[in-house]
């Protein structure tokens, strides 16, 4: 039987809870009310060996302490926003730049001052006839200067056939922008259990957006064709990770958009780890999705079962709108009116074969 249970209290005193979703098909999640965080997924893999496949803190103070493998929800906009300079309906609104080093940063990331991975939501556990489901509310109050206000829920919903439903819903109350994403990082040889090297994908994606020095897109939608990006055809993270490509080189592994081909929710493609036998399928009815692979700077210590992670320990998928993208009216726009409801969804199927 799914439970809440008590995990700690935020900077700000306020309770934190940990949501223990267990699925009928054998797959077991942990999520906590504090940024809409994947703590854990535990996958049963090949012979029902369980394994989980998602990178963490042991403990909330960890969790708070280092924050760096943050598998929270972003938003209200993932991804990097060029000097905070959004253009909504022919008008350039500014979002509030961070300093770095005591200079302007050159990009506002992940919702910036507001961002939703440090919010501690509310929560609601329930279940149905779907499957086993929290459903986590944040009122965004336009933190970062983004434009009104905005009701966020993120529903998880973990089914019978072990996949794991975000579903997204917001209603702003001015003209905004609204991109939101999981950050989950995933190891399915289990989290800390090496690099991903040799995991294989599958992406239905025919281009993606070259990054600019720094990490923006340059604005170019280029195909897919001969690069490290066809993922087309099956193949290893590691032949692109060590290809040695321009873009490689400049992003330290993998950090770019990949374009989805077609519309509509569907299934878009699969992550596969022979060690495990464990599958990721992933659908999504957003039109991009980034691709995340490098893990740089990110700390090594604390992290769950006494294990120590290493560079290129992790990927992630994000579904999203492309990066910046108000910048470039050619690329999908997330721009919302006032009062009109955003909704999305994407799904992890885990299987073993």
């Amino acid at each position: 039987m799914s439970e809440r249970i008590s995990y700690g209290k935020s900077r700000d005193g306020k309770d934190v809870s940990l949501y223990r979703l267990k699925g009928s098909g054998g797959v077991e999640v942990e999520i906590m009310d504090f940024g809409a965080i994947i703590r854990s997924i535990k996958v049963p893999g090949r012979g029902g060996k369980i394994t989980d496949v998602v990178m963490g803190y042991e403990n909330f103070d960890d969790q708070l302490s280092k924050m760096g493998w943050n598998c929270g929800i972003m938003g209200r906009v993932v991804n990097r926003i060029g000097d905070g300079k959004i253009w909504i309906r022919g008008k350039l609104h500014q979002l509030d730049v961070p300093e770095w080093g005591g200079q302007k940063a050159p990009f506002v990331m992940h919702g910036g001052a507001g961002g939703y991975s440090a919010k501690v939501f509310s929560g609601e556990l329930y279940s149905d006839a779907e499957g086993e489901k929290v459903t986590l509310y944040h009122h965004d109050r336009g933190e970062g200067n983004f434009p009104g206000e905005v009701d966020v829920w993120v529903t998880y919903v973990l089914t019978p056939d072990n996949e794991l439903q975000l579903r997204y819903r917001c209603l702003p109350t001015r003209d905004t922008v609204l991109n939101i994403t999981s950050h989950c990082y995933f190891n399915l040889a289990g989290h800390g259990n090496g690099t991903i090297h040799k995991h294989i994908m599958k992406l239905d994606a025919d281009y993606y957006t070259p990054a600019a020095p720094g990490g923006l897109p340059s604005g170019e939608v280029l195909k897919v064709d001969g690069t490290a990006f066809d993922f087309r055809t099956p193949k290893s993270f590691g032949e692109g990770i060590d290809s040695g490509e321009a873009q490689i080189t400049l992003q330290g592994g993998y950090d770019h958009n990949l374009c989805l081909a077609g519309g509509g929710y569907r299934e878009r493609g699969y992550v596969y780890d022979e060690s495990t036998g464990i599958k990721l399928t992933l659908s999504t009815d957003m039109p991009g999705v980034q691709l995340y692979c490098s893990g740089n700077e990110m700390p090594a210590e604390n992290a769950k079962d006494g294990k120590n992670y290493e560079k290129f320990g992790a990927f992630c998928l994000e579904t999203q709108y492309y990066p910046n993208a108000t910048a470039y009216s050619h690329f999908p726009q997330p721009v919302f009116a006032a009062n009109q409801v955003f909704e999305s969804q994407t799904a992890f199927k885990f299987s073993a074969e």
